[in-house]
Formats: structure tokens, C-alpha cells, sequence
């Protein structure tokens, strides 16, 4: 069977952990963007369809769902914990 790691960063996401990125400014702009949203609304969906919810958006969808985790369309929707935060340094 086959498992599925998520990156710090995105584990981070999920616990609700304090994220250190260093010299962001290293990243290409693609990636910024990405890191933006995620950083800004608690907000990314990954190449693969996998989504990642704010917390009081997963929670109201959650609350009508049967179960704890779901899939839409086969791609996993996961909750971001509202105390997720990232300090970036830059050079």
C-alpha cells in the first residue's frame, strides 16, 4: 500500500505549529504565490487535487459530513489548524 508524507511545512499546516521558513527570498515567485495563500488564508490546493481548508471552512462542511475525513472526486480535503503560523527570514 502506498503512504503519503506531507512536507514540514504542510504537516505543520495540520497540527497548528509554528513553521520557520529560512531565506524565502531564495524561492522562485511560483512558489511564493503558493506559499502566500497558504500563509495568508490558510488556503493551498497541491498539483495533486489534495486541498487544504481553513478550519471554520472545513468545520461547516465537516458538520454535514458523515465522517471526519473525506474525499471529493478522490482527492483529500484536510483542515489547516487556525494556530498554524510561519516566520519567514529573508537575507
Amino acid at each position: 500500500s502506498t503512504s503519503v508524507q506531507h512536507s514540514p511545512l504542510l504537516q505543520g499546516a495540520l497540527d497548528g505549529s509554528l513553521v520557520v521558513l529560512d531565506h524565502i527570498d531564495r524561492l522562485p515567485s511560483e512558489t511564493l504565490a503558493s506559499l502566500a495563500s497558504l500563509i495568508q488564508s490558510h488556503f493551498l490546493v497541491l498539483p495533486d487535487g489534495t486541498t487544504f481548508l481553513p478550519a471554520a471552512w472545513y468545520d461547516a462542511i465537516a458538520s454535514s459530513a458523515a465522517d471526519s475525513r473525506w474525499t471529493t472526486q478522490g482527492r483529500e480535503i484536510l483542515r489547516v489548524d487556525d494556530d498554524f503560523r510561519v516566520l519567514a527570514t529573508a537575507t
